[in-house]
This record gives structure tokens, sequence and C-alpha cells, in this order.
């Protein structure tokens, strides 16, 4: 994708990855496993927060416990719906970690990439 010059390192930069993550993911759900599609559908356009995604999160997480690196499909998209999740305080992650490991397991995932990279011009049009 292309770069931007956002601070990625601010919270409000963290806030709107998980955004564009969730968007992204609504845009694609039709090609997503069951158990993220619900759970897109759940929870609406607003992305969760860590607290309110909790059973969510831990659903999605043992789902996928053959395939934990997302090395199939549908383990690596599993795994990409993740990093939609507004983190709790004691996850130390930023806006660049947040969208690089998407990035990677939507790939992995086989997703389109034209969706991402349109969607990433929508937040960081840069």
């Amino acid at each position: 994708m292309e770069a931007t010059s956002a601070d990625f390192g601010s919270s409000d930069q963290l806030r709107r990855a998980h955004e564009f993550v969730w968007e992204t993911l609504r845009a694609v759900r039709d090609a997503l496993p069951p158990l993220v599609a619900e759970t897109l559908d759940h929870f609406g356009a607003n992305t969760p927060s860590w607290k309110e995604s909790e059973k969510e999160r831990k659903a999605l997480w043992n789902s996928i416990a053959g395939d934990r690196m997302g090395t199939k499909p549908a383990g690596a998209a599993t795994r990409a719906a993740l990093f939609a999740f507004r983190d709790g305080d004691d996850v130390e992650l930023n806006a660049d970690d947040v969208i690089r490991h998407f990035e990677m397991f939507y790939s992995r995932a086989g997703l389109s990439p034209d969706t991402l990279a349109s969607i990433f011009r929508r937040y960081w049009p840069e």
C-alpha cells in the first residue's frame, strides 16, 4: 500500500486503523468464514471495543485452534478479523502494527486487494 505521512504512533491513528480493518472486513463480508461474518453482523457498522467484544474474540480465536498461524485462507481471514477490535489498555500495538498484520493475514486469505487498497486510500489519502 502507499506511504502516508500520518503519525501511526498516535492513539487517533490507532483508532482509525481499527475502523479501517472493520470497514474493510465488512466490504468483503461474503468472502469471510461464517463466524467472522456473524461477528460483523452482530456489531454492525461500529467497531466494537475490546471489552464488549471479549466473547466474540474468544470464539474467533478458538475457531482457528488448528490454524493459529493463518496458513489456510479461513484461518488467515479469521486472524485478520482479530485486528479489528480496539485494544484494551494493556495491549501495546500502534496503527502500523495493526495495518501491517491485518494486511498480511488479509492477503494470505486471498481477499480482494482492490478493496483493501481503495479503503486504505479513503482513510489515508496522502
